[in-house]
Parts: structure tokens; C-alpha cells; sequence
């Protein structure tokens, strides 16, 4: 059955089927308002069908979007072999030397020490068993403590010099602007390229999870709640071109009318019928009958919104966890994230989309500020430790959760991004808006297995690898060469994407980097075989 806009059919949605198409919104606020319009179909487009589902099993992916920039060769840096120090002492040259020394004081480069007196301070090895970076030593940022252990468990990879990419990117393409990003460097701009994987268009709204849940919608959550489920703000990720993601509240999850619908005294049950007027229950009502059709359809997204309220409530408000999680933004974000889980079946939901974040990575100064020879919460240093610690006990809470070893640890990937990476020279205090970096995935999934992915360059000091090169565009802006599509892509094709027509609609410009023989990457399935030679832009066109 096809459903038509409510302004131009004379069967308008009824109220179950909106709230199943709807991503919703937790309140009547202005976000959650928004999120609602956005689902009332203006434009008259029929909502296309969707393809993909039922599944027999549970999935999850949970994007952890650092806003402003990460510094990501801080958060991961060569070490090299034991005994040759050459690619970490490259590191530190191009950083322009170690953190402030023991000695105190303001001076001294970007770079973490491999051997220095303040052990807290030293960066944590890891050995890469699997791909292409095999037999490297890399050492993690001596702040995400957690990050190391589960990585040396198996449950955590890195996908080495990841970023937007029309194609594949040569510094002689760069040089002549050929296909390059629309506002590459530019904060608002490549936040947009990110979540639309559309970096040739300024003009794109829908993001390439929104794609996927509008594929798996229909079959997937029949009658619930959109299962993609966004922390206290709209994105562009999650928006498809029928599903927009629902925002809850980090603190309180959703966000409902207050003591509604309770009746326990007088004043409650005076207002609630008001309420109810305003937004009726029942389109036959004298209320419903002779509003007109933009109030109709206004009081429909209204009751929509509160009786979704009510029901993300009372399913997750149902969970008891005693994992333990930290008092922060991200802290309290991965704690509604872990309910939503646990209430997965509740919500009817087979697959879930989460969006959680932590701003402020922007940091042009302050990038290693020390309270004495403790790094200050607001460097880089304490923020992605804040990081480190939220998602270790969404980690510890998937444990609680499942039933049986593994039902959920191995079936849900966090993932990270960010705007770009950081130029790896110092401004003095800090680093500039750069380009490819490098990201953290997590999952018991067997793939995973300790390993750096993609093509973390052999030198930073020449920005080479495997003889490509010169990947320095300047100061340590390093042309990607993995590009968000491959990333993307592997996260949708483990969430039930299939290699074909359906993948060029969640991602439009995947063709240009990977056409099949294995997964993009290789951090969640056997690596695909990669094009010798850079393919033509051919995607030119938005979807």
C-alpha cells in the first residue's frame, strides 16, 4: 500500500501510520517541533516502499561525532618497532616536538612521549595484527585507558586517514582543484560532507544513515518509533527522505507534557482536556471535524508527538541498569543509548541508529594546557578522555544487557567522526583545521581483532605511504585515502545493506572507490581488492 501526502489524498495517514513514519519528536519543543514538521510531506512526493527486511537478528550503530575537529594523530601515533624509534621520532619532528616537559612550564610540541619519566603521560601501545598496517606499533593517547584495554581484547580497530572525497585524490588533483569537497576546511561545511557523503553539494539535506533507515523502515519498525534516535540535537546523518531521527533528552529521555494524561485531581483533568482539544484524539470529534486542514494536520503531529513521547518513556523507563556511567554530556548520552537497547524490543525494534556527540575539539589553542603535570580537563587530552570513559561503560552496560555472551557486544558497532583531523604542525598552542584522520571502531564483532585499517602514512614527517605519496597538502593537511564512502559503506553493508542499487542510494558516490569482491575497508569482513588506478568522478549528481 503506498501512502500519499495528507494534502493531497483524500485518505489521510492515520495516526498509527504517521508515528511509524515519523522519527518523531520526545516534546513539544522547538527541536522536537521541527522534527515533527519535517515528517508532515509538503512536497506531495509519494513515500517510497521500502526494501530491505525483515531481519532474524539485532543490530546497532552508534555514531560518536566529535564536533570541532578532532586532533586524531594525537589520539593515535606511530611508535614504530620495538628498539627503532625512527617513525616516532618523525612523529614528534612534524609536531613540533613533545608535550610541555617535566620540567614544567609552556614550551614544547604536540607530540605524546614514548619514553619519558611521567608514566601517566607516556602513550599506550598497540600492535596492529591484521591488514594492511600489520606488525606496526601505534600508541593510543595515554587518556582513553579503556579504548587500549578493549583493543587489546579484540573489540576495537582504527581506520587510518579517513575523510571526505568526491574520488580518489592525488596531491596533483588537489593542486589543480579537480573534484575537490565543496568548503573543504570549513567546520560547517565538513560536518555536512561527513553526514551526507555528498561533499560535491552544498545544497544536500539527507545523510547516509537517513538513507538507510528509509530503506529499512517499513519491515524493520512497523509500528514504533523511528529507529534512528538521536542525543539532544537534529542532525543531518540521520534525516532520509522519510525518516528524520527522534531527539530525546540525554537527562530525562523523552521530554513529556507534564502529569499527561493522568486524571488525579481536577486541575489535571480540566487540562487535559484542553489538551486534547487542541490536539484531538479522534479525527470524528467536533475538534478534528472543523479545524482546517493545516490545524488538522498540526494537531495530528502534536498527538503523534505526545503519544511517542509516552511510549519511548514508558519502554525505556522500564530498564534498570547498574552499570555505572559517567556525569557527562557523552556520559549521560550513552546511558539513554544503553536504555534504548535494552528496551529494543519494546520499541519494536530489530535495528537501532544512535547519534551521540562531544563538541569543542576545536582547538586551535589549549590542544595540551597542564594543570601542573596533569593535562586540564578542556585539552585535547581531557576531552577524549571524556570520550574514553562514556563509551567503555556503554560497553560494560551491552555486557548487563544481553542474555548471552555476545548477543549484544557483537552486534552493535560504535563508530566515531569528526569534522576533519588537525594540521600536525603546531600554531603554538594548538592545531588548524586539516583534513583525513583517523577513527575508533567498536564491537565484539570477530573481524575487528586489533587492527589499523585504511593507510596510515609510513612517514609523517613525508606523509608517504606504500610509495604513495606526497599526501601533505601543507602543514601536515593530509589528503585522505580512505574515503567516507568506504567507511560508510562498511558499516551499512554489516547493518544489512546489500552491494548494489541499494548501496548507490545510501551512497551515491560509492562507486568511485569500491565496486565489490569483499567489504571497502576491512575492519568488519575480508578486505575488497582496491582499485590500482583512481576512478573518474563519475557521481556528479545528487541522488
Amino acid at each position: 500500500m503506498n501512502f500519499f501526502d495528507p494534502f493531497l489524498s483524500n485518505s489521510p495517514m492515520s495516526r498509527r501510520d504517521f508515528i511509524r513514519r515519523s522519527g518523531g519528536c520526545a516534546a513539544l519543543t522547538s527541536t522536537s517541533i521541527l522534527a515533527t514538521l519535517l515528517q508532515l510531506r509538503m512536497t506531495g512526493k509519494v513515500m517510497a516502499a521500502p526494501t530491505l527486511g525483515p531481519f532474524k537478528d539485532y543490530k546497532a550503530l552508534i555514531c560518536v561525532f566529535l564536533f570541532g575537529g578532532n586532533d586524531s594523530f594525537q589520539m593515535l601515533a606511530p611508535l614504530g618497532p620495538p628498539g627503532d624509534d625512527a617513525e616516532h621520532d618523525e612523529y614528534v619532528q612534524k609536531r613540533g616536538g613533545l608535550v610541555p616537559p617535566a620540567t614544567g612550564g609552556v614550551s614544547g610540541g604536540l607530540a605524546w612521549p614514548k619514553n619519558d619519566p611521567r608514566q601517566h603521560l607516556n602513550l599506550l601501545p598497540v600492535t596492529v595484527k591484521n591488514g594492511p598496517n600489520a606488525g606496526r606499533t601505534f600508541g593510543m593517547i595515554p587518556s582513553m585507558p579503556n579504548l587500549h584495554s578493549l583493543y587489546n581484547s579484540g573489540n576495537v580497530a582504527f581506520v587510518a586517514n579517513t575523510g571526505t572525497l568526491v574520488r580518489p585524490t592525488t596531491r596533483a588533483d588537489f593542486n589543480a582543484g579537480v573534484d575537490l569537497p565543496k568548503g573543504l576546511f570549513s567546520h560547517s561545511d565538513e560536518v555536512r560532507n561527513w553526514q551526507t557523503s555528498l561533499p560535491q553539494s552544498r545544497g544536500e539535506v539527507q545523510g547516509w544513515a537517513g538513507r538507510i533507515a528509509d530503506l529499512l523502515t517499513d519491515p524493520v519498525n512497523p509500528d514504533s518509533i523511528s529507529l534512528s534516535i538521536a542525543l539532544d540535537r537534529l542532525n543531518i546523518i540521520q534525516t532520509g527522505a522519510n525518516v528524520v531521527p527522534y531527539v530525546v533528552n540525554a537527562t530525562n529521555g523523552a521530554e513529556r507534557l507534564d502529569s499527561y494524561p493522568s486524571t488525579s485531581n481536577r486541575f489535571n483533568r480540566i487540562r487535559n482536556a484542553s489538551i486534547d482539544g487542541i490536539f484531538p484524539q479522534d479525527p470524528n470529534t467536533m475538534a478534528g471535524q472543523y479545524a482546517d486542514l493545516l490545524q488538522r494536520t498540526h494537531a495530528g503531529a502534536g498527538r503523534d508527538s505526545i503519544e511517542a513521547a509516552i511510549a519511548y518513556d514508558d519502554a525505556t523507563n522500564n530498564v534498570n541498569l547498574t552499570t555505572q556511567f559517567p556525569d557527562t554530556s557523552i556520559g549521560r548520552q550513552a546511558e539513554q543509548v544503553a536504555r534504548a537497547i535494552a528496551a529494543r524490543e519494546a520499541l519494536g525494534h530489530q535495528r537501532q541508529i544512535f547519534f551521540i556527540s562531544r563538541g569543542d575539539f576545536d582547538h586551535h589553542d589549549g590542544l595540551v594546557d597542564f594543570n601542573g603535570d596533569t593535562p586540564s580537563a578542556g585539552s585535547h587530552y581531557g576531552r577524549i578522555g571524556e570520550v574514553d570513559a562514556a563509551v567503555m561503560a556503554l560497553q560494560n552496560a551491552l555486557v548487563e544487557i544481553e542474555n548471552v555472551p555476545g548477543e549484544l557486544t557483537n552486534n552493535v558497532v560504535t563508530f566515531s567522526a569528526s569534522d576533519f583531523s588537525r594540521t600536525l604542525n603546531s600554531n603554538g598552542n594548538g592545531s588548524d583545521h586539516a583534513w583525513g584522520g583517523n577513527h575508533f571502531v567498536i564491537s565484539g564483532d570477530a573481524n575487528i581483532n586489533s587492527s589499523v585499517w585504511g593507510h596510515y602514512p609510513e612517514s609523517l614527517l613525508n606523509a608517504t605511504y606504500n610509495g604513495v605519496g606526497n599526501l601533505d597538502t601543507d602543514r601536515g593537511r593530509l589528503i585522505p585515502t580512505t574515503s567516507v564512502d568506504e567507511y560508510a559503506a562498511e558499516l551499512a553493508m554489516w547493518f544489512g545493506v546489500p552491494n548494489d542499487s541499494n548501496l548507490e542510494l545510501v551512497l551515491p558516490n560509492i562507486r568511485n572507490f569500491y565496486s565489490g569482491g569483499g567489504m571497502p575497508v576491512g575492519f568488519l569482513g575480508t578486505q575488497a581488492t582496491r582499485p590500482v588506478q583512481p576512478a573518474r568522478f563519475r557521481n556528479s549528481r545528487r541522488r
